[in-house]
């Protein structure tokens, strides 16, 4: 009696697909984000061949039927998006309507003609499918191996040369901040809600006037810049160089790549004097993808749950955007769609950790003092998930494109009013209760990034919490650069000059 060899490759088809994503994502991805996604996806295998085995006897048979299928299933997205960029003999068969009846037909025609074949599979087969799977998947895990090196630095960041070339400039550039013995030292609050546009960039964009949130600022004694203007029109280059209160060519001449900011955005100006008299940075883990502030001395990130009932992670969604189930996202099918966006909503981490800032920031108060509080909220910016209740919103047209930008230009508009009314609500509650739990009178910053579009992307929100001979050197124009130098100067006696705004 001939005695088949075990089907291994139905299950080593999946941790091949896995790991070769792993793969192309090394840098971006934690290894334990793909336990449950293999965990799934060889359940998913299992029963397919179980179900299988139950009308077809022959075992190999079951295996490589629901071998294909898995195939079909997992790189059905892949596919259409190749064919949407790909003409074949001048026809777009990237369309589901076409894709998808063709994806049926090959479902349907292989599950047959497997079924039909009088000849059983020769063992040759199994074990072409099941040394081919393993080679593939010896090749990722080398390929993950060999690029763990350029995932660590990726994480460090910085080169010794631009640690040097940063410690250098400080000790050229940094002035020692004075405090007397004993003072009360004020907490100091960072906080940057990204892409939070100026009152007038608000009402001209979207039509919503927010000077009531401008007035309840005022009313707690916040200071606002009026005219203010961000002076980079992107988060890391505006990030970088408010923290070290000069413009990004006086830091580092020659700097050519978003890479040469990591160590100037960490190991700022700001930062390091800060600390030198005895602050602590504390950063909040926003989900961003880049820290913008490394090795704090305190790092507040939301409580990870265990691996089986985290929130759906980007790799998941890479994974289910790449199936068969990329149709329930493309195509709007009612309900099917709908039940789609919420249970493979993916920012379901990114929401929790807006979430984790706001609510934890109020509570910093109960923290040892002095402290650097940096928190860089990623509300206003897309994508657009907060309602102005704080709800969320699960609807894909709202974050589907690239960078998680809407599909039109007016759910962008109302994508973002919503999230201005939901923030400032909440910015306003955050604000009042740091004020009144503190001891000793904290200063406070809340300044946009940068603005919202071509027009209006350089004009920000800056409001400042400052002592009064702070708030008396302060003026409308003023821009981020200029920050630190008036409160640096009025707080802790420097002398940094005023550079042009």
């Amino acid at each position: 009696m001939r005695k088949n060899f075990a089907p291994l490759f139905i299950f080593l088809l999946p941790i091949f697909f896995i790991l070769r994503l792993f793969a192309q994502n090394l840098t971006e991805v934690e290894f334990i984000v793909i336990l449950r996604p293999l965990l799934i996806l060889s359940l998913l295998t299992f029963c397919l061949y179980r179900i299988f085995r139950l009308f077809v006897p022959d075992s190999i048979k079951s295996a490589i039927i629901t071998f294909i299928l898995m195939i079909l299933f997992l790189t059905y997205g892949g596919v259409h998006d190749f064919l949407k960029s790909n003409l074949i003999f001048g026809f777009n068969l990237s369309h589901h309507r076409i894709l998808g009846v063709l994806w049926a037909i090959l479902i349907l025609l292989s599950t047959i003609l497997i079924v039909v074949k009088k000849k059983p599979f020769n063992n040759i087969v199994v074990t072409f499918l099941n040394i081919t799977l393993a080679i593939l998947i010896l090749i990722s895990s080398v390929e993950i191996i060999s690029g763990l090196p350029g995932k660590i630095t990726a994480r460090n960041s910085s080169s010794n040369r631009e640690v040097k070339a940063q410690s250098s400039w400080l000790e050229d550039n940094a002035q020692r901040l004075e405090v007397e013995a004993n003072a009360s030292l004020p907490d100091i609050y960072y906080i940057i809600p990204d892409m939070f546009a100026r009152n007038d960039a608000i009402k001209e964009f979207t039509g919503y006037d927010n000077s009531q949130f401008i007035s309840e600022l005022k009313e707690l004694g916040f200071y606002i810049a009026e005219c203010s203007r961000s002076n980079y029109a992107s988060t890391q280059l505006s990030i970088t160089s408010s923290l070290n209160a000069h413009y990004l060519d006086a830091i580092q001449s020659g700097m050519s790549d978003r890479g040469m900011l990591y160590e100037p955005m960490s190991n700022s100006l700001v930062r390091s004097s800060l600390e030198e008299i005895g602050y602590k940075t504390v950063v909040f883990n926003n989900e961003f993808g880049l820290q913008e502030v490394r090795d704090p001395d305190l790092l507040i990130s939301q409580k990870q749950r265990f691996f089986l009932f985290r929130p759906f992670s980007p790799f998941e969604n890479m994974l289910v955007y790449g199936s068969f189930l990329r149709i329930g996202y493309d195509v709007n099918l009612g309900f099917f769609s709908t039940l789609y966006d919420r249970l493979f909503f993916p920012y379901r981490g990114y929401v929790g950790a807006q979430m984790n800032i706001l609510e934890e920031l109020p509570l910093l108060t109960d923290i040892e003092t002095p402290k650097f509080v940096f928190a860089h909220i990623m509300v206003p910016h897309p994508p657009f998930l907060f309602r102005e209740d704080g709800s969320i919103e699960t609807d894909s047209d709202y974050y589907r494109e690239a960078l998680g930008q809407p599909v039109t230009m007016d759910l962008y508009i109302e994508g973002y009013r919503r999230q201005i009314v939901f923030i400032e609500g909440r910015l306003i509650e955050i604000v009042e209760e740091i004020i009144n739990n503190s001891d000793t009178p904290p200063i406070i910053i809340i300044q946009g990034d940068h603005g919202i579009d071509r027009s209006t992307r350089m004009d920000i929100l800056n409001a400042f919490y400052v002592p009064d001979e702070v708030k008396d050197k302060l003026y409308p124009t003023i821009t981020p650069v200029n920050t630190f130098r008036v409160i640096f100067n009025n707080v802790f006696g420097t002398q940094y000059e005023p550079i042009p705004d």
